[in-house]
C-alpha cells in the first residue's frame, strides 16, 4: 500500500433475503452472499463510487440469480488506482 489509508464503513445485508452461500451460481430466486460481501468490501477498502458495467462487481445493483464474484479487468484498474498495485 502507497501510505497509510484509514477507512471506516458500515454494511447491512437486508433480512428476509434468501442468501445463496454456496459455491454453485446463484439459484433464479436467490442472492449471492459472497457477491454482495466482495461489493461491500470494495466500497470499505477502495471503491466509494458505483460502476456503470453490469460485468463489474462494483455494479449498482445485483439481481437475483447473478453471482459475481471476481474483479473485473475495470475494478482491477481501480483498485491499482487507488492502492497503486494489484497484489
Amino acid at each position: 500500500m502507497n501510505g497509510s489509508r484509514a477507512c471506516s464503513s458500515d454494511s447491512t445485508l437486508p433480512a428476509g433475503t434468501t442468501w445463496n452461500t454456496t459455491l454453485q451460481p446463484a439459484g433464479a430466486r436467490e442472492h449471492d452472499f459472497e457477491s454482495a460481501v466482495i461489493h461491500e468490501l470494495g466500497h470499505s477498502t477502495w471503491c466509494t463510487r458505483h460502476s456503470e458495467d453490469l460485468a463489474d462487481v462494483m455494479y449498482r445493483r445485483l439481481p437475483p440469480g447473478e453471482t459475481e464474484r471476481l474483479l473485473s479487468a475495470d475494478d482491477q484498474l481501480r483498485y491499482k488506482h487507488y492502492y497503486g498495485t494489484t497484489h
